[in-house]
């Protein structure tokens, strides 16, 4: 709890926080997220049905960068705990960009983990087409194939939005046999302040296949708080 009230903070005031200058002509980059969701679903899995609250914090040097992501389920916060850690390398080759990392995933509630790399490319277009291959090695044990599309409108000089399209293609992860899930959410960007932004969202998940026998199609939405510098 202490952790999210000083990022609230953070968010809230970033004039109160002199990083920003420290970091100035280092290279180096911090961003900070922090959002509240009715539900918590996760590659067409629910995870939890209660509204969440999820955190994010990540440090960048180049082609490098790195972070933690926390989820809490705010009715029963010791039950459906998530803290994941993840690193990432990435390079751009004219329109293409590429990507590889490695997410480990935490769950105190259980005292278990799983483990999983990735594989990416883009195509930097209108859409914004990209391709990225989860591999889980640990509990989960198989695959994800996600596809998504990303398309941006200005409606003003204070407000944008993105519709994101998304399928992903699951292969034996936390799941016997294959199947998947199609996802459309629309985000809305409103700057607050220098480097800080409110993104309200919405988002309508549909499973199919083998997944689609074990969960529903599921609606959600929910705002973050994002600063970067």
């Amino acid at each position: 709890m202490k952790k999210s009230v000083v990022l609230f903070a953070l968010l809230l005031f970033p004039g109160a926080v002199a990083a920003g200058g420290i970091l100035e002509g280092t290279g180096l980059g911090i961003s900070a997220d922090m959002g509240v969701y009715s539900s918590f679903i996760w590659r067409g899995f629910e995870i939890s049905e209660d509204p969440v609250q999820q955190t994010q914090i990540e440090l960048s040097y180049g082609p490098l960068s790195g972070g933690v992501w926390t989820s809490a389920d705010l009715a029963r916060e010791a039950i459906n705990g998530e803290i994941d850690y993840y690193l990432e390398f990435s390079r751009d080759y004219g329109d293409f960009s590429f990507s590889a990392g490695h997410i480990y995933y935490v769950f105190p509630a259980d005292e278990s983990y799983t483990a999983e790399f990735f594989l990416g490319a883009a195509y930097d277009i209108f859409s914004s087409p990209s391709f990225t291959l989860f591999s889980d090695y640990k509990d989960g044990e198989g695959n994800y194939f996600l596809f998504d599309f990303t398309f941006p409108y200005t409606l003003s000089e204070l407000v944008s939005v993105d519709l994101l399209l998304a399928a992903g293609i699951n292969d034996g992860l936390f799941l016997d046999g294959t199947g998947g899930d199609i996802t459309g959410s629309l985000s809305f960007n409103m700057p607050l302040y220098e480097g800080l932004d409110f993104i309200p969202s919405l988002s309508y998940v549909v499973p199919f296949g083998d997944l689609a026998d074990e969960e529903e199609d599921s609606f959600f939405g929910g705002f973050s708080l994002g600063y970067g510098f």
